[in-house]
């Protein structure tokens, strides 16, 4: 808080802190069709898309941490403090799944007109996932900071000794989301030489 900092003292709760990520190769098909050919339409025209994907994973990877980590004042200097601190890694380079994307773009008039689209419905399942665990309870020092008042100098060490318990071992599939992203868009000509475009992107993790 602004009062924990104000007097030197904080505290810093990792509980939830996550962080994801992967890569992948992809191939698929897609198609467009007007349906101005099928139906009367009350405006210029109608177009939709879609596409399917087939997704081949590369590698993903995937941190959780738990803990506190603190600092306080202490002797003229600040000490940096870890408690109970657990982060685990998982990781893979294995996987497959599937996307879809959609959209549909209106003509409303000559000069109007305006799509919506959404893109990466799907997910990839990752196997033969690999997990690495550090932990440690209790608290420990992490760093100490301070200044030096005889050489005007600010100094930083890191803290000597502390060893983290490690386990590594297998964990089960994992099915991952794909960010989802959505798109309207606009776009309205004025005269043969201007036209003004502008679009409205929004992602879903």
């Amino acid at each position: 808080t602004l009062e924990e900092l104000e007097a030197g003292d904080a505290e810093i709760d990792l509980a939830g802190v996550q962080g994801q990520g992967g890569a992948y190769a992809q191939g698929g098909l897609s198609a467009a069709f007007s349906l101005a050919q099928f139906v009367d339409l009350p405006v210029e025209d109608v177009v939709v898309g879609i596409s399917g994907r087939y997704l081949y994973g590369l590698a993903y990877g995937e941190t959780d941490f738990n803990g506190t980590i603190a600092y306080f004042e202490d002797d003229g200097g600040t000490r940096v403090v870890s408690r109970d601190l657990d982060v685990s890694v998982l990781h893979s380079q294995k996987g497959q799944g599937w996307a879809f994307d959609a959209g549909i773009a209106a003509q409303i008039t000559p000069r109007l007109g305006v799509d919506v689209s959404v893109e990466n419905i799907g997910q990839v399942v990752w196997t033969d996932v690999k997990e690495r665990r550090w932990s440690k309870e209790g608290e420990w020092d992490l760093a100490r900071v301070g200044y030096n008042s005889e050489t005007n100098e600010f100094e930083f060490e890191f803290a000597d000794g502390e060893e983290l318990d490690e386990e590594e071992g297998s964990a089960e599939d994992i099915t991952w989301k794909l960010p989802v992203r959505v798109r309207f868009g606009l776009e309205y000509a004025f005269d043969k030489q201007v036209t003004l475009r502008g679009s409205v992107r929004h992602t879903r993790y």
